[in-house]
This record gives C-alpha cells, sequence and structure tokens, in this order.
C-alpha cells in the first residue's frame, strides 16, 4: 500500500514519513517501508504504552503529544 502511494505521488522512502496512533500496525507499516515514522500520543497509543515497548523494533522515530505537533516536523 505504501509502496503503491509512493509511485503514483513520485516519492522515495526518504522523502516520506507515516504518522500514526498504533505502534503494531501503523509504525510497523512504516518501518517494513523503509519509511520515517511518527507517533500521536493523542490515540490508541500513551506514553506508557510507549514505555512498554522500548525494546521493540517497532519504535517510531518520532513522537508527538498531538498532530498539532507534526507541523514543527514539516517546516523542518
Amino acid at each position: 500500500m505504501i509502496q503503491a502511494a509512493m509511485d503514483v505521488m513520485g516519492l522515495r522512502p526518504e522523502q516520506c514519513i507515516l504518522i500514526g496512533d498504533r505502534l503494531e500496525t501503523d509504525i510497523k507499516m512504516g518501518k517494513e517501508s523503509g519509511i520515517a515514522t511518527g507517533i500521536v500520543l493523542t490515540g490508541v497509543t500513551d506514553e506508557t504504552t510507549l514505555k512498554e515497548y522500548k525494546h521493540s523494533p517497532m519504535q517510531p522515530d518520532f513522537v508527538f503529544q498531538s498532530i498539532a505537533h507534526v507541523e514543527n516536523l514539516l517546516i523542518m
């Protein structure tokens, strides 16, 4: 699914980030696709859950308190 979206938009993995609220699905999919990942803590995953997974390969590259903080990453 991610590869198809990148193909349609003409993007490479290093130009993308997948942002979601679930480590087991959103972050896993991004990692498996070779793109950066970010998690928002206003959804299913909260700080406690994130700490429980600290040794998991499903660690996001970025952590956002809410989707409102994503804009700061995009401006970089």
